[in-house]
């Protein structure tokens, strides 16, 4: 298209008569000239579409087999989740709370009927059957065979450094840990817009081809409870 808009350009200031010019240049007529900047345009976007998805293609891959912590920033707060800007990266997130263990969160400030993001807090404290399981996770031998099924089972992700995390997470968060310890986030805390995390990026594949770039909270696991 550019190289169609410069050549009637030099056209038009060179001639006044349109039909010397369209005689002299050979020019189409503007009905051609239309169909061919559509075409350009479209794919000219479709060749951004597809350089932009195979760039979180490749993201996604790199993460799924790499441990990425970063800094989020809150954008909006849900009834269960966050919404958070990643400046590193330069995309938004979704931090799905409800879907992380041993963590319970409210929302403060929802007018019912009007959107999430008139929520100006959202506060989020440990279960209190992860609270029960860390009372006791250190003496589990001790525990009769129900109490033991039952703490052993929420007591899960209770162990490393931070809540809900692999080994692999534990591992790069060891790595970095002097550097983003006073970073991280202490039960209970309430947050809002504009409020700095730290999360993990983690990617969802909603199909073969589909893959969704979400954060994973990094929450001190608590000390004494």
């Amino acid at each position: 298209p550019d190289i169609v808009v410069h050549r009637l350009l030099a056209a038009a200031m060179e001639y006044e008569d349109v039909d010397d010019v369209a005689e002299r240049f050979r020019l189409l007529s503007t009905e051609a000239c239309g169909e061919v900047a559509e075409h350009c345009n479209s794919r000219k976007l479709a060749a951004k579409y597809a350089q932009e998805r195979s760039q979180h293609m490749f993201l996604c891959k790199y993460l799924e087999r790499h441990v990425v912590i970063t800094t989020a920033l809150v954008r909006q707060v849900g009834a269960s989740y966050l919404v958070a800007y990643v400046p590193e990266f330069g995309f938004e997130i979704k931090i799905h709370l409800d879907k992380q263990r041993h963590v319970c969160a409210r929302q403060i400030g929802a007018v019912k009927g009007k959107s999430h993001s008139t929520a100006v807090e959202i506060s989020i404290k440990l279960r209190e059957e992860a609270v029960e399981a860390m009372r006791v996770i250190d003496r589990l031998s001790e525990l009769d065979r129900a109490a033991y099924k039952s703490a052993t089972k929420h007591s899960r992700g209770l162990r490393g450094r931070c809540l809900n995390t692999s080994e692999a997470q534990e591992r790069a968060i060891d790595e970095v840990y002097d550097t983003i310890e006073r970073k991280l986030l202490e039960l209970p805390i309430t947050l809002q817009v504009m409020d700095s995390v730290q999360v993990i990026l983690c990617v969802q594949r909603e199909s073969r081809v589909k893959y969704e770039i979400h954060g994973h909270l990094l929450v001190k696991t608590p000390g004494d409870v």
